[in-house]
């Protein structure tokens, strides 16, 4: 491994819209080695930042040496969680990979941590990807210790897919998200949020920062409810990443939420919707489908295995305890 370049003048400052395109800059060249990254636009990085109505500057930092920007961490108090009762909030920390090791991360982390502590936040929280020894290292080194394992499992397509079959009196409803009305968004997140309710770290997720990560980025979703009795029973949410500009990574596919409400499940319903959206997927060309499970939850394992997919990597939550003995 060669050594980190070495800093100068190195500056902490609280980020404003102006800066979008230098964090767009870091989050993509530290995530690089990360093998499912995809190069994100400044319009993904904004969603989640400036416009995510929880998102206050004060627990943001943006770290300059000279006149390069290297660094980019953030405190994110998610208000729902601490209404819902989840004393925690989530940490992260991107850095430019030629700059690390140089010390500033761990100033970032004093300063991210001092801000959820000064918030009454009683547990910060954490992830890093199994191949990303460097985070790993800093989460360790930063008192983080683990709390929950997910697998992420892809589906290598070798030939058609297998056609979901969903129970009697169970009609779907496919849409695509590009320019769908607002409504789309709270019916989305109110099934979201009855079907995970029962879920290891569940918390409520408004319908605005679903649309604004929806409406974000170039790449193509789409949307299937199960309906049942009148109302909504179950949805997945699947998405189309098109092929990197130069010659990067090639199309892929995500089955990025699956969910049942608890009054229809041991019917098949998950089954038929997760084969739904990898026809859907396999229709449009997509040959690599992924998506990401919890590793306790047996049930969703042994599903997405019956439909061919196999676990590739390992992400890990970490948390800290902030409340100070």
């Amino acid at each position: 491994m060669s050594a980190p370049e070495a800093m100068k003048d190195i500056r902490y400052e609280h980020p404003t819209e102006q800066d979008i395109v230098r964090m767009t800059g870091i989050f993509n060249d530290s995530r690089a080695d990360l093998p499912s990254h995809r190069t994100l636009k400044p319009d993904e990085i904004k969603a989640f930042t400036f416009l995510d109505r929880d998102f206050e500057q004060e627990g943001a930092w943006l770290v300059y040496s000279d006149a390069e920007s290297v660094a980019y961490a953030q405190g994110f108090v998610d208000k729902e969680r601490l209404e819902y009762g989840r004393n925690d909030a989530y940490f992260d920390l991107e850095m430019m990979r030629r700059h690390r090791r140089n010390g500033v991360e761990e100033e970032l982390v004093a300063k991210a941590l001092g801000y959820l502590r000064g918030r009454g936040v009683g547990h910060a929280l954490a992830q890093y990807h199994e191949s990303d020894v460097w985070r790993k290292s800093l989460l360790y080194g930063a008192g983080f210790g683990e709390t929950r394992k997910y697998f992420e499992m892809v589906r290598r397509n070798t030939g058609a897919s297998m056609e979901p079959v969903f129970p009697e009196g169970v009609r779907t409803d496919r849409r695509p998200i590009a320019q769908s009305p607002d409504e789309i968004f709270s019916r989305i997140a109110d099934i979201r949020n009855e079907s995970f309710v029962d879920h290891f770290n569940y918390a409520p997720m408004p319908a605005e920062r679903l649309k604004n990560f929806l409406r974000s980025g170039d790449t193509i979703f789409s949307v299937t409810f199960a309906e049942a009795g009148g109302r909504t029973i179950a949805f997945a949410l699947s998405e189309d990443r098109p092929p990197q500009e130069g010659g990067g990574k090639e199309q892929e596919g995500w089955v990025c939420i699956l969910g049942v409400a608890n009054s229809h499940r041991k019917q098949g319903i998950g089954r038929a919707l997760l084969l739904d959206g990898v026809k859907w997927l396999t229709e449009r060309g997509v040959k690599t489908i992924r998506l990401l499970v919890d590793a306790k939850n047996d049930k969703a394992l042994g599903m997405y295995k019956s439909a061919g997919f196999e676990i590739e990597s390992v992400e890990v939550l970490m948390s800290k305890d902030l409340i100070e003995s």
